[in-house]
């Protein structure tokens, strides 16, 4: 096909929305990439985020291609939405940045760990895991689960709690060493 011969962006369009033709899908990506990309590198600066965020862009439209006008131009529709997962991807780098400098910082200020510090707070994160994880589903988050026999379950079908020495939720340390063995 030459040039002028090619079909518009709308047929196209419509020929991936009405029978999912992939073909159709192929020649818009090949048509508007280089619009979709450069946008996105102008933006970035780099090669891989600029062809991450074209990749973006493309699976956007393959979801939302219903809501594209067809009067309204595919072109500035991606050079629109290109921008804008350049500037979500920008941001996203810029909070991680953030929190990585700051881990840095923070490790930098903390002394040296003891071996032993390891391995009592391995031992204590295993006890925790092991208390916390007796009794409930896989999956089922900690907070959900009380036992049976809690101040909770007697609250909830209308009981007055019994009085306990320590609170619910709380226990010793004493007792989580001595099941962790």
């Amino acid at each position: 096909m030459m040039q002028d011969e090619q079909p518009a962006d709308e047929k196209l369009l419509q020929a991936y929305l009405m029978r999912r033709d992939e073909a159709a899908f192929g020649h818009l990506v090949q048509r508007h990439l280089g619009l979709v990309f450069g946008t996105a590198f102008r933006l970035l600066g780099e090669r891989t985020s600029a062809e991450e965020v074209a990749q973006n862009v493309f699976i956007t439209l393959a979801r939302k291609a219903a809501s594209i006008r067809p009067d309204g131009g595919l072109a500035g529709w991606l050079h629109r939405a290109a921008v804008l997962e350049a500037q979500l991807r920008q941001r996203t780098d810029l909070r991680r940045r953030n929190r990585e400098d700051l881990a840095a910082r923070l490790a930098a200020t903390m002394p040296p760990q003891d071996p032993a510090d390891s391995l009592l707070l391995d031992t204590l994160d295993q006890a925790l895991l092991r208390r916390h994880g007796a009794g409930r589903a896989r999956g089922e988050p900690i907070a959900a689960h009380r036992p049976a026999n809690s101040a909770f379950a007697e609250r909830e079908a209308g009981k007055a709690p019994r009085q306990q020495t320590r609170s619910v939720g709380t226990f010793s340390l004493r007792d989580l060493l001595e099941t962790a063995g």
